[in-house]
């Protein structure tokens, strides 16, 4: 197990003395073992022959060379073509998630802000939820990442309030259960893992990562993450997206092309991945700020992580990267856009499709093949027309 988070500063001031074979070391040594919550700070004056400071130094590089930290790369690449889907809803989509055979959508500046899709066809079925401060309705709705068939949202007029859901084969919609959280916070990425602990960001405001127990009522514990480098109450270096899972959590950094992976169950970093970038000082003027990555999706078998690498008013509509990763760090396969790019996306990783939303185009939904796949089953267009109406209805 190497050491995480390493932040070392090394001054060394040698001076000659006239003793045969022997040097005399100013060193001081700040090592900011932040992962680890370690920190070591050895200042001497000290007497040691060339040998010993050859094993100093030894030291210090394997200290170095066993972190967490690891430069990546990608030996994999390929270029996606878009399927678009003209629907007639007009969508400014803020959120999507794909539960059972649908896809959900939550668009915050609509009349109804959670929209019901049926695949693989995209076809629209029904929405529901309105904007409002009365019992059921929603201020800000988002999704809360869980698995299985079920969806759960938070954003009503109750803010602490998490509402599940469950959807049948002819879209009906159900409600499951309710969990409250035990205060109100600026929740972000809000995910349920290991059955009932929620898992939220309060990024941007603070460096917090949190976990809540919801049926027990109990704080879990909490992350730090990121940088104290903050420009103001809004924008730091330590800013980006979360996603999580039973055994990990995942950051992707927007000011720096960086990811680190924590343990869940022990809240310490696994790994730190590195890409090839170059620091930038941060200004208010957010136009002028360059942005790595933009969203992160964690998948059964892999995580997601949209890049993008240049300031956002220099992005093409097709300019994004899509990055894959497994849960162990390791660079997959990089995907690039040949049509558009999405904003916001899903994977659906046993299906080896994207579904995407861009909101430059707000009639189209978005779909690429992740992998070259050959029809398993055909159905007849009795039996297609059959399920549309179902849902049109």
């Amino acid at each position: 197990m190497g050491l995480v988070g390493l932040l070392i500063t090394l001054i060394v001031e040698v001076v000659m003395l006239y003793w045969p074979g022997r040097l005399l070391i100013k060193i001081i040594v700040l090592v900011d073992f932040k992962g680890c919550q370690i920190f070591l700070i050895t200042p001497s004056f000290i007497c040691i022959s060339m040998r010993n400071l050859f094993c100093l130094f030894l030291g210090v590089v394997l200290a170095i060379a066993c972190t967490h930290k690891e430069f990546y790369s990608f030996t994999n690449e390929k270029n996606l073509e878009m399927i678009s889907v003209k629907i007639d809803e007009i969508l400014l989509a803020d959120f999507m998630i794909k539960k059972g055979n649908y896809l959900f959508m939550i668009s915050t500046r609509s009349d109804s802000m959670v929209y019901l899709y049926a695949l693989p066809d995209l076809q629209y079925c029904k929405s529901f939820g309105i904007k409002g401060k009365g019992p059921g309705e929603f201020i800000l709705p988002m999704f809360v990442e869980a698995p299985g068939n079920d969806v759960y949202i938070w954003g009503y007029s109750d803010v602490r309030l998490i509402r599940c859901f469950s959807v049948d084969s002819n879209a009906h919609i159900t409600v499951k259960q309710d969990y409250h959280l035990d205060k109100y916070e600026t929740f972000n990425f809000m995910h349920l893992i290991r059955d009932s602990i929620c898992v939220y960001s309060l990024m941007p405001t603070q460096p917090l990562v949190k976990l809540y127990d919801l049926k027990n009522g109990k704080n879990m514990g909490e992350l730090k993450i990121g940088s104290k480098n903050r420009v103001n109450s809004y924008l730091s270096d330590g800013d980006g997206v979360m996603a999580a899972n039973d055994s990990v959590i995942i950051v992707a950094y927007h000011y720096k092309k960086q990811i680190d992976i924590y343990d869940v169950s022990t809240l310490k970093l696994k790994k730190r991945l590195i890409g090839d970038y170059r620091p930038q000082k941060l200004t208010d003027d957010f136009t002028e700020n360059k942005y790595h990555y933009v969203d992160i999706v964690a998948g059964k078998k892999r995580f997601y992580a949209l890049y993008r690498g240049c300031r956002n008013k220099d992005a093409k509509e097709n300019s994004d990267i899509l990055e894959s990763f497994d849960y162990d760090g390791n660079p997959v396969i990089k995907y690039k856009f040949n049509d558009l790019s999405p904003d916001i996306f899903y994977v659906d990783d046993e299906a080896a499709v994207l579904y995407g939303y861009k909101s430059a185009y707000p009639d189209l939904m978005l779909k690429y093949e992740l992998e070259e796949r050959l029809p398993t089953y055909q159905v007849d267009i009795d039996e297609k027309q059959s399920f549309r109406s179902v849902c049109r209805n």
